[in-house]
C-alpha cells in the first residue's frame, strides 16, 4: 500500500512538470517552474535566489533524466527514477538542496520563517492552487504550530512528501505545485 500513496504522488508531481502535456517529461519540462517562480517572485535574472532556484531545479532534472540529461522519460520511468533519487541516501542533498533554495524565496520578508501569507502567495501566485490546499499544507508543514514554517520544518516536509506515504505528508507537494 505504501508504494501506491508514493506512486500516486510521484505520478501528479509528473504530470506538475508535464509542461506541454505530451506524456513524457524532458530537461525543458524543469524550465517551466523556473520561469514561473522567478517571474512571480520578481526575481531578476542576476539575483542569487534566480540563479539558485535555475542550479537547484537543473541538478533535480538532471539527476531524474540520467547523465546524458537527454530524451524523455514516461510517467513510469519518471516514478522510477525519482523513486531511486529519493531513495539513494548519496543523493539526498539534490532534493534537499531545491528545498533549501525554495525555502529562501517563498520567506519573501527575509525573516528565516514562511508565513502563512507567504506559503498562500506560493500556491496561489505560483501555481493557481485554491486557498484551501495552501491552509492545508501550511498546517501539514508547521509541525511546532508556532504559526509559521521555519527551515528545517521547510526542508523536512519537502522531505516527507517524497518519502512518506502517509496523507498528512503531503504538504510539502506545494513546493512543486502539486495539490
Amino acid at each position: 500500500m505504501a508504494a501506491d500513496a508514493l506512486t500516486a504522488r510521484y505520478e501528479k508531481l509528473f504530470d506538475a512538470f508535464d509542461a506541454d502535456k505530451d506524456g513524457t517529461v524532458e530537461s525543458a519540462d524543469f524550465d517551466r517552474p523556473v520561469e514561473r517562480i522567478t517571474k512571480m517572485y520578481g526575481l531578476p535574472a542576476d539575483d542569487h535566489r534566480a540563479q539558485s532556484v535555475q542550479i537547484a531545479y537543473g541538478t533535480f532534472s538532471s539527476h531524474l533524466m540520467g547523465p546524458s540529461g537527454g530524451g524523455r522519460l514516461s510517467k513510469d520511468q519518471f516514478v522510477a527514477a525519482l523513486r531511486a533519487l529519493v531513495a539513494d541516501p548519496a543523493r539526498v542533498g539534490v532534493v534537499e538542496s531545491l528545498s533549501e533554495v525554495m525555502f529562501d524565496i517563498v520567506d519573501r520578508k527575509r525573516v528565516n520563517e514562511v508565513s502563512q501569507d507567504d506559503l498562500q502567495f506560493l500556491a496561489d501566485a505560483v501555481w493557481d492552487i485554491a486557498p484551501n490546499v495552501a491552509w492545508d499544507a501550511f498546517e501539514q508543514l508547521d509541525t511546532d504550530s508556532d504559526g509559521a514554517i521555519g527551515r528545517k520544518e521547510f526542508v523536512h516536509g519537502v522531505h516527507e512528501f517524497l518519502t512518506n506515504p502517509d496523507a498528512q505528508a503531503a504538504g510539502g507537494g506545494l513546493v512543486f505545485g502539486v495539490r
